[in-house]
């Protein structure tokens, strides 16, 4: 890790060696993704840029901070490296929300091969569909705003039925894979389905996307989160 000077406590150290001799808690929480940016920059962009700038200041994303005192009025950031290399108590900041987080935009392979060895391709080519489709589904639900925890994700409910596959989370959605039978796996594999307690918030029957942003384009967000621009102070 980083070493550094702190002038005010005369210590050279790392953030977690400066937490061990002068934290007081830590605490994760939420930031805009994008800083806002003078007004004068802002004039100066066009239309289109102006929305993609405005649609980033929507989401948030995750920050993690080192409090030096009780009243939590002094404070430095970490990384999430040097956050779970202290050991203090941990505080949660009560800054609303749901807010729709920062995502990567992944895109779910068309096909997967299957092991050569097994008499039939298929049972270890969906082996390997679940595991990118699970990766794939967590994304989705990140960029629909229908995951947002301070917690690691959970592990959904998987059921594989010959080339089709099932996502269920305790949020109550659930997932619904699709693909076909080729000479050495299967292909023309795509998001199907998504519904939220049975309702359907997401149809890719006449729509194969396979990309996180293209489905978000289509697929129905939650309605319960908030905007990041309005209620983040950054």
């Amino acid at each position: 890790m980083k070493r550094y000077y702190w002038n005010e406590y005369n210590f050279t150290g790392t953030k977690p060696e400066l937490a061990k001799h002068f934290g007081v808690s830590k605490c994760m929480t939420y930031v805009n993704a994008v800083k806002r940016m003078p007004r004068h920059v802002y004039n100066c962009m066009d239309a289109k840029e102006q929305a993609e700038y405005e649609k980033k200041r929507e989401r948030a994303k995750p920050a993690y901070r080192l409090y030096l005192d009780e009243e939590q009025a002094r404070y430095i950031d970490l990384n999430k490296t040097e956050y779970e290399a202290i050991s203090l108590p941990i505080v949660q900041e009560d800054i609303g929300g749901p807010f729709k987080l920062i995502y990567k935009n992944r895109i779910l392979p068309e096909n997967f091969t299957g092991d050569r060895r097994d008499e039939l391709s298929v049972a270890s080519a969906m082996k390997k569909y679940q595991t990118e489709a699970i990766r794939f589904a967590e994304l989705v639900m990140l960029a629909t705003g229908y995951f947002n925890s301070r917690m690691p994700s959970e592990k959904p409910h998987s059921e594989i039925n010959y080339t089709s596959l099932t996502l269920s989370y305790s949020n109550g959605i659930k997932f619904t894979f699709v693909s076909e039978r080729s000479c050495g796996g299967i292909d023309n594999c795509y998001l199907q389905l998504i519904t939220l307690d049975g309702r359907q918030i997401y149809n890719g029957c006449f729509r194969k996307y396979s990309s996180v942003t293209a489905i978000l384009q289509v697929a129905e967000g939650n309605p319960e989160c908030m905007n990041a621009d309005w209620y983040l102070p950054y």
